[in-house]
């Protein structure tokens, strides 16, 4: 990646993180009255918290999609598109910065989830306890350690910013515009919202339909259940596969004339 790449979007990049921790201390005010009994709770219990539809819906989705907005922004001015060989090279570099960005945003979740959780909830990890909160939400121990549930939060975190950034990507290159790639990454927040919560299936009988952030979701179960696990995996192999062969498509009917992308 070239330095006038990283140039162009640190400033993004900083107001992306002033805007991630204002929301996070949001979250934190209203989330405060909402904690079990601080002797049950750590800071993987905050960790999967912040990890819901909910709370990454509203923190990091709107942030994640106003960053890669800008990163993309001039990539199709004809002064740009001069530098590649190839439609297809400009679409590899883009998916780079995609990369970068997806890595960049949920390192930038984990280490606020961190400070804010560690501050609050000063239990490092007590899953292997009865009196967990774990236990108390899945009868069961889990006997391993708090790192596993970083490289969990991690990789999921990753797979939903590189989903979502996609989305802008696949709208910018099919229309020229980003907005529906926005209204559609909204319109999915909006569902995992309303179909996650357990009001939503008490009123009116409809069930969790799992979507994206609940398809690749942090929970306590996943830890208990490999076929969980394994359901992710496929998912995702699928999801890339489709993005693949729908980029593809795009990219043949994509003409470069003059200064604008038809």
């Amino acid at each position: 990646m070239s330095r006038k790449y990283w140039i162009q979007i640190r400033f993004y990049l900083a107001e992306a993180a002033v805007m991630m921790m204002f929301g996070l201390m949001m979250m934190k005010l209203f989330y405060k009255n909402m904690t079990p009994e601080l002797d049950t709770y750590s800071f993987p219990d905050f960790l999967v918290h912040m990890m819901s539809p909910y709370e990454y819906g509203l923190i990091v989705v709107p942030v994640l999609l106003f960053a890669v907005i800008h990163c993309l922004k001039d990539d199709f001015l004809n002064s740009r598109v001069l530098f590649y060989s190839s439609k297809r090279e400009l679409w590899i570099d883009q998916e780079k910065k995609i990369f970068y960005l997806s890595v960049f945003f949920i390192i930038l979740l984990l280490a606020l989830t961190a400070g804010f959780g560690y501050a609050e909830h000063q239990i490092w990890f007590n899953w292997d306890q009865t009196q967990s909160y774990y236990y108390l939400k899945t009868h069961q121990l889990f006997y391993g350690n708090s790192l596993q549930v970083w490289i969990a939060a991690f990789f999921i975190g990753f797979v939903r910013n590189f989903i979502f950034c996609n989305l802008i990507l696949l709208s910018k290159w099919a229309w020229n515009r980003t907005m529906p790639g926005v209204i559609l990454g909204i319109l999915i927040c909006v569902c995992e919202i309303i179909f996650d919560s357990s009001i939503t299936e008490m009123l009116i009988g409809l069930k969790k339909i799992k979507i994206l952030m609940s398809l690749f979701s942090l929970d306590y179960p996943m830890f208990q259940d490999r076929g969980e696990r394994f359901v992710m995996v496929i998912a995702l192999g699928v999801i890339l596969v489709l993005i693949a062969l729908v980029m593809k498509q795009v990219l043949k009917k994509k003409e470069f004339i003059h200064d604008k992308v038809f």
